[in-house]
């Protein structure tokens, strides 16, 4: 059958998250799909996981460049071969060899746009992690041009937005990107191709945690960094214009003078937040080291620790939030594993009918269908059966204790905050003592970036 949707996926020396971003798109619950993977001449494990991957699943199409394309290069390689190979799919979606995508990310997209003819493109709400899966507390950013029919509105309004990192990963209408043209070859593309593409037709943005962003600083993206990726062979003068310059010389007619007026203000405007950013920043550096010089610490202050009791029922409320969080609470019809004590498990049951108690997995006879395996007090036991559960088939594991990590044998690893807990550090990956770990099930399990030991359970 044809899929509905192609993911392209440029891929270049990514091989330390690729695994993980390809299982996430392979468990997509609305499963007519193909991804596209175009390796830019990789010098890691790439190509060993995407044909391992390959091997497993059908739906993977790889193809290896003969020389460095570049980062624009790729995203436009990716595009025209899934048009080559699936002219029919009536949706397509750039992929990253780095994020993560809630398994119902297609499903809920590919929704919003079959209920609305006039929109273009659908994309969530977004996660921001660290490069260890620790999510970075931060607010919700939220953009939609819902009900505006007039393109040069719309145009205009997506101009304003300096915010587009993550909405270029969105679900695209395949004809609309067809009319849009290639991936522009100029600094800031993504903007620039999102603007064409909002004079298309509407942005919708579907209000659920549906994609997880790394932020690390393989991710990052200054514009130094754009010159030498998108042009590996050495960036020429037209690189060194300013971005909204050559953004409105690509536009050109009528609508060039309209983008390069909306585009300066937009970057004053936010010229202006981040000069009032590091003038917040250097007064509460400077407070710090006043408030250090005048109030004396006596020996050992410093290394002492406050520590709080949490009740029992404050742990289980924290728990369900978590997986609210995590777009994983439970749904009615779901079966809930609870392995452990009585509590947790009586708490569930009183919400969701399906749940079922067992003391130790590895000791106890399962359900045929597991949905979600949670463990509140007992994470050492979920960990010593997480072996069990990933051959049985159970999709997510979830521990609210952080002292589990062999679970990440068999499951990806995640770190939710769930408030009033420490706002993680983006600086420092570890979490801040205790916690939420959310699991996904492998299809490759292996380590260090390659393919290791393949295990075949079904979705």
């Amino acid at each position: 059958m044809s899929p509905s949707t192609i993911f392209g996926l440029p891929a270049y020396n990514g091989a330390r998250h690729l695994a993980e971003a390809l299982e996430s798109l392979l468990s997509q619950t609305r499963d007519d799909l193909a991804i596209v993977v175009v390796d830019d001449c990789s010098s890691d494990h790439t190509p060993d996981i995407v044909q391992g991957y390959a091997a497993l699943d059908p739906r993977i199409v790889y193809e290896r460049s003969e020389s460095r394309l570049g980062l624009v290069g790729n995203w436009n390689r990716v595009a025209s071969l899934g048009r080559e190979l699936f002219p029919d799919a009536p949706y397509f979606a750039w992929a990253s060899d780095h994020d993560v995508w809630h398994p119902e990310w297609l499903e809920s997209l590919a929704a919003e746009l079959d209920a609305h003819p006039e929109a273009v493109l659908a994309y969530p709400l977004a996660v921001r992690m660290t490069e260890t899966a620790v999510e970075i507390p931060a607010r919700d950013d939220t953009f939609e041009t819902a009900g505006i029919s007039d393109p040069n509105e719309r145009f205009r309004r997506s101009i304003r937005q300096t915010t587009w990192g993550y909405r270029i990963y969105g679900l695209t209408r395949s004809g609309a990107l067809a009319r849009c043209g290639p991936f522009p070859l100029v600094l800031l593309p993504d903007r620039l191709h999102l603007t064409r593409l909002a004079l298309e037709g509407e942005f919708r943005q579907v209000p659920r945690r549906l994609w997880y962003r790394r932020v690390g600083s393989s991710a990052s993206m200054s514009l130094r960094r754009q010159r030498r990726a998108f042009f590996p062979q050495g960036a020429p003068l037209s690189a060194r214009l300013p971005w909204a310059l050559a953004h409105a010389r690509a536009i050109g007619g009528r609508l060039a003078p309209v983008y390069l007026g909306e585009a300066v203000r937009c970057e004053l405007t936010a010229s202006r937040r981040r000069w009032r950013r590091r003038r917040r920043t250097a007064v509460r550096r400077v407070r710090a080291e006043v408030k250090a010089r005048l109030v004396p610490v006596t020996p050992g202050e410093g290394a002492r620790v406050e520590t709080t009791s949490v009740s029992d029922e404050e742990r289980y409320a924290a728990c369900l939030e978590a997986l609210a969080r995590a777009e994983l609470l439970p749904a009615p019809g779901d079966v809930v594993l609870h392995v452990g004590g009585d509590g947790f498990a009586e708490h569930l049951r009183a919400r969701f009918p399906e749940t079922v108690q067992v003391g130790a997995a590895e000791s106890s006879e399962l359900p045929l269908r597991i949905d979600l395996a949670v463990a509140v007090n007992d994470a050492v036991e979920l960990a010593a059966d997480a072996r069990r559960l990933h051959e049985h088939g159970v999709p997510f594991v979830y521990s609210f204790d952080a002292e589990a990590p062999e679970i990440g044998d068999t499951y990806w690893l995640r770190q939710v905050w769930v408030p009033p807990a420490p706002r993680p550090d983006p600086r420092n990956p570890a979490p801040p003592g205790g916690g939420h770990i959310v699991g996904r099930r492998r299809l490759v399990v292996g380590g260090g970036g390659t393919v290791a030991a393949v295990t075949r359970t079904e979705a």
